[in-house]
């Protein structure tokens, strides 16, 4: 926590770099709801500067509402909204094609033996 106090000069580009970072962990690639995607960038963030998780996170909320992407949004606001537009529709699309495939395997339920 002491270290929180004494950051680098590069600690709130760091930040919104890793802040920056999240939109493109939630759509590219296998995706990530918001949270996931917000503690992974925490945990690099933390392990870059050595400082708390929680002091990542705020650092990277600050950075990300003093930056003109924000247009006065939280972090939290956008990537909510990129979890909707990008993780949601892939994680129901892989639930539907899991019950698709369910269906297909499992064998008819009123069939009879003679």
């Amino acid at each position: 926590m002491e270290r929180e106090k004494t950051l680098p000069e590069t600690a709130q580009a760091r930040a919104l770099a890793q802040a920056q970072s999240i939109s493109a962990r939630i759509q590219d690639g296998a995706t990530q709801p918001f949270y996931q995607a917000y503690d992974t960038a925490a945990v690099a963030l933390s392990k870059e500067l050595s400082i708390t998780q929680a002091g990542a996170k705020t650092l990277m909320k600050e950075a990300f509402a003093q930056s003109p992407e924000s247009q006065g949004r939280t972090l939290y606001e956008v990537g909510k909204d990129y979890e909707d537009a990008y993780h949601r529709p892939a994680k129901e699309a892989e639930i539907a094609a899991r019950k698709a495939e369910q269906l297909q395997t499992r064998p008819p339920e009123h069939q009879r033996t003679r």
